[in-house]
This record gives structure tokens, sequence and C-alpha cells, in this order.
């Protein structure tokens, strides 16, 4: 990523850590700061503190109206990282699963729903095969 748009996603990720931070919490605007926090987060491959900011709002605003999209972002997250190395595969395909899992419980008829279930089934197809 060129320095440029690094130095951008860091500023923007400055304002939505003041709406995190200094302004009164409520449901809908606290709940996208950290949506788009987690964003720039992930832009940045700071793909740990992305997944924590995804999951504060799937936890504390299961009702905001993209939560389902951040618990899908949570799994794909964690995806990469495995992927990267960051995390090792045993550690990871666990927490993958459990958060596909928790997509196609909390929001069976999300758009990300398919995918959600494509990969909990090459999970599955990958243990039976010995691999992970």
């Amino acid at each position: 990523m060129p320095e440029k748009a690094k130095g951008h996603f860091t500023a923007a990720l400055g304002k939505w850590e003041l709406v995190i931070n200094r302004l009164p919490e409520t449901p809908h605007a606290t709940a996208c700061a950290y949506h788009y926090a987690g964003l720039c987060n992930r832009c940045l491959n700071r793909l740990d503190v992305a997944t924590k900011y995804f999951q504060v709002v799937v936890d504390r605003w299961p009702e905001y109206e993209y939560a389902w999209h951040l618990q899908y972002l949570v799994g794909r997250t964690l995806d990469y990282r495995k992927e990267s190395g960051e995390i090792s595969a045993s550690e990871a395909v666990s927490m993958i699963k459990a958060a596909y899992e928790q997509l196609l419980v909390k929001y069976p008829g999300c758009p990300a729903a398919r995918s959600a279930r494509n990969s909990l089934v090459m999970y599955a197809n990958a243990r039976k095969g010995g691999d992970q």
C-alpha cells in the first residue's frame, strides 16, 4: 500500500477512535465507528486489531445493520491471519469455524451465509482428509 494511502487510513482511524473514546455512546454511531475503525485497521494490515473491533460490534450491537458483515469479516480476517502464518492453522481453524457458525445462527439469511456454509464444508472436508 502506498505511504500516502497508509497516512489517510491512519488519519481516518484516528477520527473513528475519537468517536469511540470521546463521544457519548449511541448504538448506531458507536457501532459505526467500531465498524470503520476495524476496516481501517484491516487496510493497514493490523488484522488482529481489526478482528477485535469487528467482534465488539457483533457482541455489543448484534442488531447493527452490518453486524452480519462484521461477523463474516471476523472469520475472513482470521483466515487471512492463518494463511499469512500470523496464527497457526490449529489455533485459527476452530476460531474461524466458530465465527462462521455464529454467523449462521445469528444471521442465517444474510448475504454472507452461503460463503460461510461453503467455508464450513471446506474445513469439514479438509479435516476428513487430514488437512487443516
